[in-house]
């Protein structure tokens, strides 16, 4: 995967944290941000301060670039991915599978 670090520092620097903790957490985010991720953007224009209106662009380059795939694109995989908890908590599971493989 690249670096999420390097993505996050394409958003406006009060969002980045927002979209840290959703990611590597699953942390529900704000309404703007949720309708970003679930692939809203009628939504999130409409929720959008004026600094999130000029750079919805880069929020597609974050998505398209560096946010894991599963992450977002609907509003489905949104949900999934909060209960999921977010990369650690699938690498949570990933380890749990692979210690049960073991047994």
């Amino acid at each position: 995967m690249t670096d999420l670090n390097k993505g996050y520092n394409l958003l406006p620097v009060y969002m980045q944290n927002a979209m840290r903790r959703y990611v590597e957490v699953g942390q529900r985010p704000g309404d703007f941000l949720s309708a970003v991720l679930s692939n809203n953007f009628m939504d999130a224009w409409l929720r959008a301060d004026n600094l999130n209106q000029k750079v919805m662009r880069k929020y597609a380059e974050f998505l398209y670039v560096y946010a894991p795939p599963a992450s977002y694109r609907s509003k489905e995989n949104f949900e999934t991915w909060i209960a999921a908890g977010g990369l650690e908590g699938l690498e949570r599971y990933a380890k749990y599978c692979k210690e049960e493989e073991t047994v």
